[in-house]
């Protein structure tokens, strides 16, 4: 199953039949009946209706699987020796003779595999005879958790982790994540629901080797000693590093081994275990190896190279399957999913999100604290966006798309308003909704003191600045500007003036704040998602 890394990519797991436990079956203690019954669960798994038929007498129908579009009779042969073309010929002839009408094929499923007449005479019937041999069992059986172990093919050892409960998992969820979320005036346990959306396993090799070689000489025989012992744990698929450290830490329990007499195991999860053991010898190999320069008895200097062979390091190679566990977050209008990755040992952690921004779901999985928003839902890292994140009038916690700066009469406050409070403070503002913009107030003020103002119906306003500004200037005209009453009406003119001209710009901005949060977020039509 393709998985996908982007944070704001739909969540692979989505329904109930992917929760599904792996099984192994270990043919070496198989009766041809019990064959029968797995690969009737195989089938189920495949996504047909199977069901196996009657253990004698079956007209060489074992299994008979039917879906909405084909129905397939199954012939199951759990044997050492390979299936001749007759026994091909009679299953092809059980199936065209099948009652259910002409979409019916037939699939020959055989452990010993076939021979050579039989496949040619499978190649001639083109899509109404398929030949599974063991590799192809395995193959499709691999794709939907079923595994099959067999001595004489080689395959052997199945390993997991140990997987927590899934009522511990949504506790420990909402513990680790949820709990770190601010929600006003909803409360996380009204607002957020948790649920298990479903697991899946990513196949590994975990490669456990362990070192201790000695260095000397006659005369000194412990110049070195290389001792080292740990483990490698190499997925195949691509997963987070943040998900590799913790299971490589983790210990992981056997779900099936064979007795393969010595012989060393292949892999059913299609590598060659051989090759990962040979990797890890080599660079261990290199990392150990070194030269010893040491002084004899003779009060010479000697060195000595100490070089590691692979061969000296001793290797276990395991087949191994790591759980992860998907997790729905329901939050009002938004739906959430998380891949967590965890087990009975230690806290479960976050791999990846699904519906937040990758920002957001990087820090809030590292422990940052983070907000959820009640007017939309959407989840966001504090940190990545930073405060104001609460409405100043009602509290309310919103994401930085849901809050709106207010223009406040204050030129060193700027209350931040969700959009009923902000709609309710512009309607008390009578100031905002003057006719005259920002512009024009800022071209008007040099003229005068208090005439833009005045033109905006500010009367009094435009009053407390004309007159002391008329006053000055008359004092001026009066002693003149050389005469030291004169420079003081000069100076005091000038204050007013500057003064005027600041308050006069901070008015023009707060009306250009206003119109543009009316006009860019279409605030005045604005209702919140999240009834």
């Amino acid at each position: 199953m393709s998985r996908p890394h982007s944070s704001n990519s739909s969540p692979p797991v989505s329904d109930a039949s992917a929760d599904r436990e792996p099984i192994v079956y270990r043919l070496s203690e198989m009766s041809g009946f019990a064959f029968e019954d797995a690969v009737e669960t195989l089938f189920d798994r495949l996504g047909y209706d199977a069901e196996a038929q009657a253990k004698t007498a079956d007209m060489g129908r074992d299994v008979i699987a039917r879906s909405h579009d084909e129905t397939l009779v199954i012939e199951c042969k759990h044997t050492k020796s390979s299936i001749s073309r007759p026994a091909i010929q009679k299953l092809h002839s059980a199936a065209m003779t099948f009652e259910e009408g002409d979409e019916v094929r037939a699939v020959a499923v055989s452990t010993g595999g076939f021979t050579g007449p039989a496949e040619d005479y499978a190649d001639e019937l083109d899509d109404t005879l398929e030949l599974w041999d063991y590799a192809t069992l395995v193959e499709h059986a691999r794709a939907v958790d079923v595994y099959f172990t067999s001595e004489r093919q080689g395959t052997s050892y199945v390993f997991r982790g140990p997987e927590e409960p899934t009522d511990e998992l949504r506790q420990s969820f909402r513990e680790e994540f949820v709990e770190s979320l601010e929600s006003e005036p909803r409360s996380l346990s009204q607002a957020v629901e948790i649920q298990h959306d479903g697991r899946e396993y990513v196949p590994a090799v975990l490669v456990e080797y362990e070192l201790d070689e000695q260095f000397g000489t006659q005369a000194y025989p412990t110049l070195y000693r290389a001792r080292d012992r740990g483990r490698h744990l190499v997925p195949l698929e691509e997963i987070p590093d943040k998900e590799r450290d913790l299971w490589r830490s983790t210990s992981f329990t056997v779900t099936c081994s064979d007795e393969l007499k010595g012989r060393p195991p292949s892999s059913y999860f299609g590598v060659e275990l051989e090759t990962f053991e040979e990797r890890i010898q080599r660079k261990m190999a290199r990392r150990h190896s070194t030269t010893v320069h040491y002084e004899g008895r003779n009060n010479q200097n000697y060195s000595k190279e100490c070089e590691v062979e692979p061969d000296d390091i001793e290797t276990r190679c395991r087949q191994v399957l790591l759980c992860r566990r998907y997790v729905r977050m329901g939050a009002g209008p938004e739906d959430y999913h998380f891949a967590v990755s965890g087990h009975r040992d230690q806290p479960p952690a976050i791999v990846e999100a699904y519906g937040l921004e990758r920002t957001d779901a990087g820090r809030i999985r590292r422990g940052d604290d983070g907000i959820l928003c009640n007017d939309c839902a959407d989840i966001e890292s504090e940190r990545a966006h930073p405060p104001p994140a609460t409405c100043d009038e009602c509290g309310r916690t919103l994401c930085h798309r849901h809050h709106w700066p207010y223009p406040s009469k204050w030129p060193l406050h700027q209350p931040s308003l969700c959009a009923p409070c902000y709609r309710s403070s512009a309607e008390r503002d009578a100031t905002l909704n003057y006719p005259m913009g920002g512009v024009s107030l800022a071209l008007l003020g040099p003229l005068a003191p208090g005439l833009p103002w005045a033109i905006a119906g500010r009367y009094l306003g435009g009053f407390l600045f004309f007159t002391p500004f008329a006053v000055v200037l008359a004092g001026l005209v009066h002693f003149g500007p050389s005469a030291t009453y004169g420079q003081t009406s000069l100076i005091a003119a000038a204050a007013i003036w500057i003064l005027h001209l600041l308050m006069t710009w901070h008015w023009a901005r707060r009306l250009s704040t206003h119109q543009h949060n009316l006009d860019a977020e279409e605030l005045e039509d604005y209702e919140p998602e999240w009834g």
